[in-house]
């Protein structure tokens, strides 16, 4: 049977850093296999390569999206490889959240399950780890892709992408900016609601929109599906906008975020679930 596992990386053994102290390790996932096969994907770039893009999420929402960028990657005619996944650490899961050996996140687990090799499936702690940040820069990355990867995003880990980040965000941004945007979406009642691809920038949500897709609401929706739906209806709009970010088109035709609709959509609480009979 296959096994699954979260295994701590060291850099290569004897390396220092200036103060004269072993190097940090990132976190990878992995797991105990005979056969390793790398997930490859087209791109092209001015030397003749596909263009490497970088996936960060975490939840099954991502995962499904990982799925789509995968089967689009694999294809003969695709423009772009998956070079890396990053997702965060795995989690205790079940009642009472104990384990001796926490599952990798459903991105993780996705990843492995395609193939991609132990080295190439990232999952830091905090994305401003330098020994994560060094793994990334020696990928030689163009793109990063993010959805619902839920860590913060530092101005290091941003330069590294040579054309960008962008973000899938089940809003119409600048509504509903942060981590529930859809029960907020939902519990406003309001009439409709959409998916937007943004570049990402330091603060929270509010990089210049490449791309949005509305969705009317007829006040029936739930949540969880909402979700999902809004995150199909997103990578697609982000596949079919690649070839321009690729081109170095996109980011010119990217619409800068007002303020004059904006509003926040905080996490829920496990207090907003109790019912006051």
């Amino acid at each position: 049977a296959t096994s699954l596992m979260i295994k701590r990386f060291v850099g290569r053994r004897g390396a220092t850093t200036g103060a004269g102290t072993s190097s940090a390790g990132t976190w990878w996932c992995s797991r105990a296999h005979s056969r390793r096969m790398a997930v490859r994907c087209a791109s092209t770039t001015s030397e003749g390569r596909k263009s490497r893009v970088v996936f960060l999420g975490t939840p099954d929402c991502a995962r499904d999206v990982l799925g789509r960028m995968l089967d689009a990657a694999s294809a003969a005619d695709s423009m772009f490889e998956v070079t890396a996944v990053v997702s965060q650490p795995g989690r205790p899961r079940g009642r009472g959240r104990k384990s001796d050996a926490p599952a990798p996140s459903p991105v993780a687990e996705l990843a492995m399950q395609r193939g991609m090799t132990e080295d190439r499936i990232l999952c830091p702690e905090k994305a401003n780890e330098e020994a994560f940040l060094n793994a990334l820069r020696k990928l030689d990355i163009d793109l990063a892709v993010t959805a619902a990867y839920g860590n913060f995003l530092p101005q290091k880990f941003l330069d590294i992408p040579r054309l960008g980040t962008l973000n899938i965000h089940p809003s119409l941004l600048p509504q509903w900016r942060g981590a529930a945007p859809v029960q907020r979406a939902l519990e406003s009642g309001q009439a409709e609601t959409g998916v937007s691809v943004a570049y990402t920038v330091l603060k929270m949500d509010a990089g210049p929109i490449l791309r949005q897709v509305k969705r009317p609401l007829n006040g029936e929706e739930k949540a969880p599906e909402l979700l999902t739906e809004l995150f199909e209806t997103g990578v697609q709009a982000l596949l079919d906008e690649l070839p321009s970010v690729f081109a170095g088109e996109a980011a010119s035709r990217a619409t800068p975020q007002g303020e004059a609709t904006l509003t926040h959509a905080a996490k829920v609480s496990p207090e907003e679930g109790d019912l006051d009979f």
